[in-house]
Protein backbone atom coordinates (compact mmCIF):
# COMPACT_ATOMS: atom_id res chain seq x y z
CA UNK A 1 0.00 0.00 0.00
CA UNK A 2 1.52 3.74 -0.69
CA UNK A 3 0.85 6.09 1.61
CA UNK A 4 0.93 8.65 -0.84
CA UNK A 5 -1.77 7.52 -2.65
CA UNK A 6 -4.07 6.76 0.59
CA UNK A 7 -3.36 10.21 1.56
CA UNK A 8 -4.51 11.69 -2.03
CA UNK A 9 -7.90 9.34 -1.79
CA UNK A 10 -8.99 10.56 1.46
CA UNK A 11 -8.20 14.14 0.10
CA UNK A 12 -9.88 13.75 -2.90
CA UNK A 13 -13.30 12.13 -1.15
CA UNK A 14 -13.18 15.18 1.03
CA UNK A 15 -12.89 17.33 -1.79
CA UNK A 16 -15.29 16.11 -4.17
CA UNK A 17 -17.77 16.57 -1.08
CA UNK A 18 -17.09 20.03 -0.20
CA UNK A 19 -17.31 20.73 -4.38
CA UNK A 20 -21.05 19.67 -4.37
CA UNK A 21 -21.98 22.13 -1.60
CA UNK A 22 -20.68 25.54 -3.38
CA UNK A 23 -22.01 28.67 -1.80
CA UNK A 24 -22.12 31.40 -4.45
CA UNK A 25 -24.14 35.03 -5.10
CA UNK A 26 -24.29 37.13 -7.66
CA UNK A 27 -25.87 40.55 -8.90
CA UNK A 28 -26.38 41.81 -12.98
CA UNK A 29 -28.29 45.07 -14.36
CA UNK A 30 -29.52 43.83 -17.83
CA UNK A 31 -30.50 47.30 -18.72
CA UNK A 32 -30.48 51.31 -17.58
CA UNK A 33 -32.51 53.06 -19.66
CA UNK A 34 -33.76 56.88 -19.11
CA UNK A 35 -37.42 59.01 -20.26
CA UNK A 36 -37.20 62.46 -20.55
CA UNK A 37 -40.42 64.92 -19.86
CA UNK A 38 -39.68 68.83 -21.38
CA UNK A 39 -35.67 69.48 -22.55
CA UNK A 40 -33.06 67.77 -23.64
CA UNK A 41 -30.79 65.56 -21.35
CA UNK A 42 -27.18 65.95 -21.76
CA UNK A 43 -24.33 64.38 -19.61
CA UNK A 44 -22.00 66.12 -17.99
CA UNK A 45 -18.59 65.60 -18.99
CA UNK A 46 -15.94 63.13 -17.30
CA UNK A 47 -18.76 62.65 -14.95
CA UNK A 48 -19.43 59.12 -15.79
CA UNK A 49 -17.83 56.47 -13.80
CA UNK A 50 -17.46 52.68 -13.04
CA UNK A 51 -15.19 51.69 -10.15
CA UNK A 52 -14.84 47.47 -9.23
CA UNK A 53 -13.34 45.61 -6.77
CA UNK A 54 -12.46 41.47 -6.03
CA UNK A 55 -11.14 39.70 -3.74
CA UNK A 56 -10.83 35.84 -3.25
CA UNK A 57 -9.84 34.57 0.62
CA UNK A 58 -8.16 30.87 0.81
CA UNK A 59 -9.15 30.27 4.53
CA UNK A 60 -9.95 33.59 5.83
CA UNK A 61 -6.25 34.67 3.97
CA UNK A 62 -3.93 31.93 5.76
CA UNK A 63 -3.83 30.00 2.43
CA UNK A 64 -3.61 33.37 0.17
CA UNK A 65 -5.46 36.47 -0.95
CA UNK A 66 -6.30 37.77 -4.57
CA UNK A 67 -7.29 40.89 -5.06
CA UNK A 68 -7.57 43.62 -7.77
CA UNK A 69 -9.83 46.79 -8.58
CA UNK A 70 -9.79 48.97 -11.32
CA UNK A 71 -11.31 53.05 -11.55
CA UNK A 72 -12.90 52.29 -15.29
CA UNK A 73 -14.87 50.49 -16.86
CA UNK A 74 -13.52 47.14 -17.10
CA UNK A 75 -13.87 42.87 -16.40
CA UNK A 76 -11.86 41.60 -12.96
CA UNK A 77 -11.16 38.06 -11.76
CA UNK A 78 -9.60 36.76 -9.07
CA UNK A 79 -9.45 33.14 -8.05
CA UNK A 80 -7.86 31.06 -5.11
CA UNK A 81 -8.18 27.41 -4.33
CA UNK A 82 -11.44 27.43 -2.89
CA UNK A 83 -13.14 30.61 -3.88
CA UNK A 84 -13.98 33.41 -6.72
CA UNK A 85 -14.95 36.94 -7.16
CA UNK A 86 -15.69 38.51 -11.06
CA UNK A 87 -16.99 41.39 -11.81
CA UNK A 88 -17.43 44.17 -14.77
CA UNK A 89 -18.94 47.28 -15.42
CA UNK A 90 -19.96 49.86 -18.40
CA UNK A 91 -19.88 53.09 -18.60
CA UNK A 92 -23.66 53.34 -19.19
CA UNK A 93 -24.12 51.78 -16.05
CA UNK A 94 -24.54 48.16 -16.81
CA UNK A 95 -22.94 46.29 -14.12
CA UNK A 96 -22.14 42.46 -12.81
CA UNK A 97 -20.60 40.86 -9.84
CA UNK A 98 -20.40 37.07 -9.10
CA UNK A 99 -18.36 34.98 -6.34
CA UNK A 100 -17.91 31.36 -5.34
CA UNK A 101 -16.81 30.08 -2.10
CA UNK A 102 -16.41 26.46 -1.93
CA UNK A 103 -16.02 24.08 1.40
CA UNK A 104 -12.78 21.94 2.21
CA UNK A 105 -11.61 20.25 5.16
CA UNK A 106 -8.67 22.26 6.98
CA UNK A 107 -8.74 22.06 10.32
CA UNK A 108 -11.52 23.57 13.44
CA UNK A 109 -10.13 26.41 13.89
CA UNK A 110 -9.21 27.91 10.06
CA UNK A 111 -11.89 30.56 8.95
CA UNK A 112 -14.01 30.07 5.80
CA UNK A 113 -13.18 30.48 2.72
CA UNK A 114 -14.91 33.88 0.95
CA UNK A 115 -15.19 35.83 -2.38
CA UNK A 116 -16.15 39.10 -2.56
CA UNK A 117 -17.04 41.54 -5.56
CA UNK A 118 -18.29 45.09 -5.71
CA UNK A 119 -19.22 47.51 -8.22
CA UNK A 120 -19.78 50.99 -8.07
CA UNK A 121 -20.73 53.47 -11.12
CA UNK A 122 -22.68 56.49 -11.96
CA UNK A 123 -22.83 59.98 -14.05
CA UNK A 124 -24.00 63.41 -13.35
CA UNK A 125 -26.47 64.95 -16.20
CA UNK A 126 -28.34 68.32 -17.02
CA UNK A 127 -31.59 69.09 -18.64
CA UNK A 128 -32.12 71.81 -21.42
CA UNK A 129 -35.24 73.33 -19.50
CA UNK A 130 -37.25 72.21 -16.70
CA UNK A 131 -38.79 68.85 -16.70
CA UNK A 132 -38.09 65.30 -15.34
CA UNK A 133 -36.04 62.14 -16.30
CA UNK A 134 -37.43 58.77 -15.18
CA UNK A 135 -34.42 56.24 -14.99
CA UNK A 136 -35.51 52.59 -15.20
CA UNK A 137 -33.55 49.76 -14.06
CA UNK A 138 -33.47 45.42 -14.36
CA UNK A 139 -31.72 43.40 -12.83
CA UNK A 140 -31.20 39.71 -11.67
CA UNK A 141 -29.98 38.42 -7.81
CA UNK A 142 -29.46 35.57 -6.58
CA UNK A 143 -27.98 33.05 -3.91
CA UNK A 144 -27.20 29.79 -2.98
CA UNK A 145 -25.93 27.78 -0.18
CA UNK A 146 -26.75 24.02 -0.51
CA UNK A 147 -25.34 23.42 3.31
CA UNK A 148 -27.76 25.35 4.51
CA UNK A 149 -25.47 26.77 7.38
CA UNK A 150 -26.67 30.30 7.98
CA UNK A 151 -23.63 30.77 10.80
CA UNK A 152 -20.85 29.67 8.50
CA UNK A 153 -21.63 28.99 4.99
CA UNK A 154 -23.66 31.55 3.21
CA UNK A 155 -23.99 34.19 0.35
CA UNK A 156 -25.61 36.94 -0.39
CA UNK A 157 -26.44 40.00 -3.07
CA UNK A 158 -27.91 42.92 -3.29
CA UNK A 159 -28.43 45.96 -5.39
CA UNK A 160 -28.87 50.30 -4.71
CA UNK A 161 -29.88 52.23 -7.08
CA UNK A 162 -29.97 56.10 -6.21
CA UNK A 163 -30.69 59.30 -8.07
CA UNK A 164 -31.51 62.88 -7.40
CA UNK A 165 -31.12 66.90 -7.67
CA UNK A 166 -27.96 68.25 -6.27
CA UNK A 167 -29.11 71.51 -6.13
CA UNK A 168 -32.34 70.96 -4.10
CA UNK A 169 -30.66 67.76 -2.28
CA UNK A 170 -33.95 65.71 -3.58
CA UNK A 171 -32.48 62.06 -3.19
CA UNK A 172 -34.11 58.51 -3.77
CA UNK A 173 -32.89 55.44 -3.07
CA UNK A 174 -34.15 51.58 -3.80
CA UNK A 175 -32.56 48.65 -2.14
CA UNK A 176 -32.99 44.97 -3.24
CA UNK A 177 -31.31 42.20 -1.16
CA UNK A 178 -31.12 38.34 -1.80
CA UNK A 179 -29.79 36.69 1.21
CA UNK A 180 -29.69 32.06 0.88
CA UNK A 181 -30.32 32.09 4.77
CA UNK A 182 -33.47 33.41 3.77
CA UNK A 183 -34.19 31.27 1.00
CA UNK A 184 -35.94 28.07 1.05
CA UNK A 185 -33.43 25.31 1.01
CA UNK A 186 -30.55 28.31 1.13
CA UNK A 187 -31.11 29.33 -3.01
CA UNK A 188 -32.87 31.89 -4.31
CA UNK A 189 -32.71 33.72 -7.62
CA UNK A 190 -34.70 37.29 -8.27
CA UNK A 191 -36.04 39.50 -11.56
CA UNK A 192 -36.14 43.03 -10.36
CA UNK A 193 -37.03 46.58 -11.29
CA UNK A 194 -36.07 49.49 -9.95
CA UNK A 195 -38.15 53.00 -11.34
CA UNK A 196 -37.08 56.90 -10.12
CA UNK A 197 -37.36 60.67 -11.51
CA UNK A 198 -35.58 63.28 -10.67
CA UNK A 199 -37.40 66.72 -11.30
CA UNK A 200 -35.14 69.69 -12.72
CA UNK A 201 -35.99 73.95 -12.60
CA UNK A 202 -33.42 74.30 -15.68
CA UNK A 203 -29.72 73.86 -17.36
CA UNK A 204 -29.01 75.95 -14.54
CA UNK A 205 -29.52 72.56 -12.02
CA UNK A 206 -27.61 69.18 -11.94
CA UNK A 207 -29.15 65.41 -11.60
CA UNK A 208 -26.87 62.23 -11.14
CA UNK A 209 -27.62 58.34 -10.72
CA UNK A 210 -25.62 55.93 -9.00
CA UNK A 211 -25.54 52.01 -8.59
CA UNK A 212 -23.99 50.27 -5.87
CA UNK A 213 -23.52 46.59 -6.35
CA UNK A 214 -22.35 44.10 -3.94
CA UNK A 215 -22.22 39.84 -3.87
CA UNK A 216 -20.31 37.73 -0.58
CA UNK A 217 -19.84 34.27 -0.35
CA UNK A 218 -18.52 32.58 2.46
CA UNK A 219 -17.54 28.78 3.03
CA UNK A 220 -16.73 26.95 5.90
CA UNK A 221 -13.47 24.85 6.40
CA UNK A 222 -15.96 21.63 7.04
CA UNK A 223 -15.68 18.81 9.29
CA UNK A 224 -15.60 15.64 7.50
CA UNK A 225 -18.92 13.87 7.34
CA UNK A 226 -19.87 10.67 9.64
CA UNK A 227 -19.35 8.43 6.45
CA UNK A 228 -15.80 10.26 5.34
CA UNK A 229 -14.65 9.94 8.35
CA UNK A 230 -15.43 6.20 8.14
CA UNK A 231 -13.61 6.13 4.92
CA UNK A 232 -10.42 7.66 6.64
CA UNK A 233 -10.61 5.46 9.44
CA UNK A 234 -10.73 2.27 7.14
CA UNK A 235 -7.85 4.04 5.24
CA UNK A 236 -5.78 4.47 8.11
CA UNK A 237 -6.34 0.69 9.54
CA UNK A 238 -5.23 -0.41 6.04
CA UNK A 239 -2.34 1.70 6.68
CA UNK A 240 -1.87 0.40 10.10
CA UNK A 241 -1.94 -2.73 9.21
CA UNK A 242 0.82 -2.50 6.45
CA UNK A 243 2.75 -1.05 8.97
CA UNK A 244 2.89 -3.49 11.13
CA UNK A 245 3.82 -5.97 8.43
CA UNK A 246 6.01 -3.97 7.88
CA UNK A 247 7.30 -4.47 11.04
CA UNK A 248 7.08 -8.37 11.42
CA UNK A 249 9.06 -8.32 8.22
CA UNK A 250 11.24 -6.58 9.60
CA UNK A 251 12.01 -8.51 12.66
CA UNK A 252 12.36 -11.62 10.95
CA UNK A 253 14.81 -10.19 9.17
CA UNK A 254 16.89 -9.82 12.27
CA UNK A 255 16.28 -13.17 14.00
CA UNK A 256 17.68 -14.74 10.21
CA UNK A 257 20.61 -12.40 10.38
Amino acid sequence: MNIKLLGAACALTLGSAGAMAQVGAGFQITSFSHVVSGGTLSWVDDSRFVELAVESKEAGGLGGNDVDSAMEAASLSTQVAHASAQASGTASGLLAGRVTATPSFVDAFAQPHQGEASAFSGGAFTLSQAGTVTFTVNYTLDATSPLNQPLYSYGFAELVFGAGNYDTNAIDQLTDRIDSVQEAGGSGMRNGSFTLTVAMEGPQQMGYYSFNGNAFASAVTAVPEPSEWALMLAGLGVLGGWRLRQQRRAGRQEVAA
